[in-house]
């Protein structure tokens, strides 16, 4: 997030077209920048220039005056705070009057120590506003001081409340890994320390960042405004269930917490199925296919199904026993039982069952209200109400098995169809019709 806010500063917003590059020549330096550069070149204005200093370099002048020579109107720091006085101080010297701009890591107290009145009109992007005076965060800054005796850096922030997130993800799923991801996966917001969060469907926060701003020894913040995935737009509203806060976000006021619709979504994520949904699969033979019934109590509802199955026979397996012996019996009845589809009987178990489906191109049916499920457009999952009975989901797998045959990706494609099976129709994304 801070390459792209940053490109879209420059570029777009202060119309600057030629950027330059000055970069620790690091890990962070190496990692951090390749998006910047990406963002800089689908803007229409790739770099012009990049230079490289090593960790513990005191004296820029050199890549400076490369820098001036290459005619830059704009220059990128990618570096730490003490680095990032020294440059700018130089560039002062030097006479060079570019707008100068820096990562996270580039702004602070010590940027304003180290360089003084150099130091003037410098922006940096940064994950959250520290000036904010809410309750929460005066806290945490309170409670961190009166511990460590220093005020907290977007380290320890950002570490406390990624703590805060696991575990409470811990606390509701327990102490199995599998089900703490599945926890983990469910959080599409949070409110922490650092200020709102909202969480894309790969985990990554996506909240509009700050830009900090060097004005009369001051360092103030602002909300800058981003185009937001629409996956993550779909991510947060399935928690609230109220419309996706569109493409541009940004804070209605100094609540990072609050936000408006700027701007329709740019893209559209989920909607309209795939064209590839994997390899074609073989015919099983008749009277050898099966349907794998997975969650708690499988066994029981197996049994009380009895003739509803038809003609295809039913492997139960249990989710309420060790959660790796579950997953390899799951695994064993795919590869080696003629699994048809699974029906997976609650949200945890659709989660892995979605995973091993896609691998083995199993069509899967998710007896879950989690739209999380489908929202990734995984071409072998059908979702169905959490109150949807085992005999209905088994008796819509009949009607759609009478038309495919015994054939995993024929029956996965008459289910993806739009037909009506059972009273029931399916969207291209596996969700069920209205």
């Amino acid at each position: 997030m801070q390459s792209y806010t940053l490109a879209r500063r420059i570029f777009t917003e202060l119309g600057l077209k030629r950027a330059a590059l000055l970069r620790v020549n690091n890990r962070y330096g190496r990692m951090g920048v390749g998006k910047f550069r990406d963002a800089s070149r689908r803007l229409g204005h790739p770099l012009v220039i990049e230079q490289k200093f090593l960790p513990g370099d005191t004296d820029f002048r050199r890549a400076l005056r490369i820098i001036q020579d290459s005619r830059a109107d704009a220059i990128v720091l990618w570096a730490d705070e003490a680095e990032t006085a020294e440059i700018l101080k130089e560039m002062h010297e030097l006479g060079m009057q570019q707008r100068v701009f820096g990562s996270y890591r580039t702004i602070g107290n010590d940027l304003l120590a180290g360089a003084g009145p150099a130091a003037e009109g410098f922006e940096a992007v940064y994950p959250y506003d520290p000036t904010r005076s809410d309750p929460e965060w005066l806290g945490f800054e309170q409670r961190y001081n009166a511990r460590y005796h220093e005020q907290p850096d977007h380290f320890a922030a950002l570490a406390y409340d990624a703590m805060d997130i696991l575990l409470a993800a811990v606390c509701r799923a327990g102490l199995n890994r599998a089900r703490i991801q599945d926890a983990l996966d469910q959080v599409y917001q949070y409110d922490g320390v650092t200020g709102h969060m909202v969480f894309d469907p790969n985990n990554k926060n996506v909240t509009p960042m700050y830009l900090g701003t060097v004005h009369d020894g001051k360092i103030t913040y602002r909300p800058e405004p981003i185009a937001l995935p629409a996956a993550a737009d779909q991510k947060a509203s399935r928690e609230t269930g109220d419309r996706p806060r569109s493409a541009l976000l940004r804070p209605s006021g100094s609540d990072a917490g609050s936000y408006s619709v700027q701007a329709k979504p740019y893209a559209r994520v989920g909607e309209d199925g795939v064209d590839f949904a994997g390899p074609h699969t073989a015919d099983i033979s008749a009277g050898l296919a099966k349907i794998v019934l997975f969650g708690p109590q499988a066994t029981e509802v197996a049994a009380h199904l009895g003739t509803a199955a038809g003609h295809w026979g039913l492997i139960p397996v249990e989710s309420g026993q060790n959660w790796g012996k579950a997953s390899t019996e799951l695994v064993r009845a795919l590869m080696d039982e003629h699994a048809l589809a699974i029906v997976a009987l609650d949200r945890d178990c659709a989660h892995l069952a979605e995973q091993l489906g896609s691998k083995t191109f199993v069509p899967v049916i998710a007896l879950s209200d989690d739209k999380a499920l489908t929202s990734t457009n995984v071409p072998w999952i059908f979702r169905l109400p959490a109150k949807t009975s085992a005999a209905e989901a088994i008796r819509l797998l009949n009607e759609a098995a009478q038309r495919s045959g015994p054939n995993p990706g024929r029956l996965r494609a008459t289910l993806a169809s739009g037909t009506v099976l059972a009273g029931v129709r399916f969207e291209p994304s596996g969700e069920p019709a209205p």
